[in-house]
Parts: structure tokens; sequence; C-alpha cells
């Protein structure tokens, strides 16, 4: 379910509203899981930074938010583009959504 959430949602455009309806649950509720998912995504990332280049959690979040600074986005957008090529990656890799 996070997975088809995170595609209807960033693929395919899909309100939150709809998304809700679509799984009969609220907008608020949709909303909530995206944002758990998110979350989940960010700190799988964040904990890999830290093992891969031996950063502290608080390096991680400041290379975090000036990548994100200067490509002219938020932390928030920064974080659903790595949502997004992590499943690209999946799918490429395992040829599953």
């Amino acid at each position: 379910e996070d997975r088809l959430l995170l595609k209807l949602y960033y693929f395919e455009d899909m309100k939150l509203k709809d998304l809700g309806q679509m799984f009969g649950y609220h907008e608020a509720t949709a909303s909530r899981k995206i944002m758990r998912i998110q979350n989940e995504i960010r700190k799988s990332v964040e904990t890999i930074l830290q093992k891969t280049h031996s950063w502290s959690g608080d390096e991680v979040n400041r290379y975090l938010s000036e990548t994100a600074s200067k490509l002219g986005i938020s932390l928030e957008r920064l974080v659903g583009i790595i949502i997004i090529f992590a499943i690209v990656q999946e799918i490429l890799e395992k040829g599953v959504l």
C-alpha cells in the first residue's frame, strides 16, 4: 500500500482527497500516511549517510538542508525527490512496484 500511495501521489499527481477516496479513508489520513512514509525514508537515508560518511545527525541535517537550499527547493521537496529516486531504483533493480 505504501508503494502504491507514493506512486500515485508522486508519479500520477493524485490529490490527497482522491487517494483517501480510493483507499477508503479521509484526506487527512492519506496526508498522514504520506508523511509517515516520507519520515521513514528520510530516517533511512539519514542512517545510511551517517554510516557511509561517519556524519553526526546534525551534519546529515545540515548537509541535506544546504543541498536543498543550493537547489532552490525545500528540504521536504528534496526528501520527496529522494523518495522518487528510491522508487525508480527499486523498479529498475527488481522490476516491481
